[in-house]
């Protein structure tokens, strides 16, 4: 039987190497990617605070990038 294209198998290779699951890629990604928020790999993360520019300030998504302390 052939392996489906979605699988999740590559991911948990890269997670069980160190790296991560982007919440945004929705793939795994190297711990060498992983921006100030743990949540998203540095493109996700540059992307989604450029589109946090464009919404009004009374409304602030869960999904905004954060830096963790």
């Amino acid at each position: 039987m052939h392996e489906s294209y979605f699988s999740i198998k590559p991911d948990l290779e890269i997670e069980r190497a160190g790296g991560f699951f982007c919440d945004v890629c929705a793939v795994g990604k190297p711990a060498g990617e992983i921006s100030p928020d743990p949540r998203y790999c540095q493109g996700c993360y540059e992307f989604l605070l450029k589109e946090v520019e464009l919404l009004p300030a009374s409304k602030r998504p869960k999904w905004i990038p954060k830096a963790q302390e």
